[in-house]
């Protein structure tokens, strides 16, 4: 009787396994995990298949927009922009700059200026200058948002302008910003910001889904003025560590750089809130600077393409 139970059991889980692999292939996947799943489920019996659950499925990505309403959401408010310059870019760029409208709709954006920044100081000097110059809105996405002193001048400043009347939203990873007490951002929302948590976990050190964040830092000033790189918001990125200094890259953008960063913000804002933003207010008319191209490029599961994986392999 036991062998026979033995036997069944066995069969139900071989069946299970070869049907867990045909999943995973379909999905289609970096090679490499694909490799390292199956190899686990092989070698690792029961113990694999149960570390596979844990960590191994996608029930992230199901929570998704659909590519429909991504590009819905992403052509919508570019629509009626001038699409000419694609004939005037440099020849030696046109198969990237097409690769990436098609599998990105990343369009090209002719005439932006660019300012760099190396150290913190210098980022949040100008930010805080522009956000205090801000009439009409600002919409704010970090990884990391600390509740340290920098966390606190960008929460006050922002809680100033939102009195004043300016439209704020503010979107923070769950896991990035997860050691932020609520009280943190709920005074933000007392003040009339909306504020929005970019899936919340409940235990984000164990979460099986660590590289499903939003890891974005990106700041929209008015339509007109924003901003992107690699600092987050927290002390060390003036300060530095304890261990040395902290060496980042950001910039500021002006010109129709920032319709694309708007673009990306209200994509995102989509995904947390369920709210469709596409109005026209917040895509002005912007003045040209500089004879210059840019295309603002996302990656993550919102589609099956590596979209900056394959701009730098083009």
């Amino acid at each position: 009787m036991y062998h026979i139970l033995f036997r069944i059991t066995e069969a139900v889980y071989l069946i299970t396994v070869i049907g867990v692999i045909v999943v995973i292939i379909s999905e289609n996947r970096n090679p490499i995990k694909t490799i390292t799943w199956i190899m686990v489920l092989i070698f690792l019996p029961i113990i694999g298949f149960v570390i596979y659950v844990i960590f191994g499925q996608d029930y992230t990505k199901r929570r998704f927009m659909s590519q429909r309403m991504y590009s819905k959401i992403k052509t919508r408010p570019l629509a009626e922009l001038n699409t000419s310059e694609l004939v005037h870019s440099p020849s030696k760029y046109i198969d990237l700059i097409k690769l990436l409208r098609n599998s990105n709709q990343a369009h090209l954006l002719y005439g932006s200026s660019v300012e760099f920044f190396v150290t913190g100081k210098d980022k949040f000097d100008a930010l805080f200058s522009d956000i205090e110059k801000a009439a009409q809105h600002i919409h704010i996405e970090y990884y990391v948002w600390d509740d340290d002193v920098v966390g606190n001048l960008l929460k006050d400043i922002l809680i100033k302008k939102s009195v004043e009347g300016v439209k704020i939203r503010v979107i923070v990873d769950g896991v990035g910003s997860w050691r932020v007490k609520n009280s943190f951002h709920e005074q933000m929302r007392s003040a009339g910001i909306e504020v929005e948590e970019f899936m919340k976990v409940k235990f984000p050190m164990f979460t099986s889904h660590v590289n499903y964040r939003n890891h974005r830092k990106i700041v929209v000033i008015d339509g007109r003025v924003g901003y992107i790189g690699g600092m987050n918001v927290a002390d060390r990125y003036v300060n530095g560590p304890s261990w040395g200094n902290w060496r980042d890259t950001h910039i500021r953008v002006e010109g129709k750089g920032v319709q694309g960063l708007q673009s990306v913000f209200l994509i995102d804002w989509f995904m947390v809130s369920k709210s469709l933003i596409t109005a026209r207010k917040y895509f002005p008319p912007l003045e040209t600077y500089g004879d210059n191209f840019m295309q603002i490029v996302t990656s993550g599961p919102y589609s099956p393409a590596r979209e900056i994986m394959q701009g730098f392999m083009q």
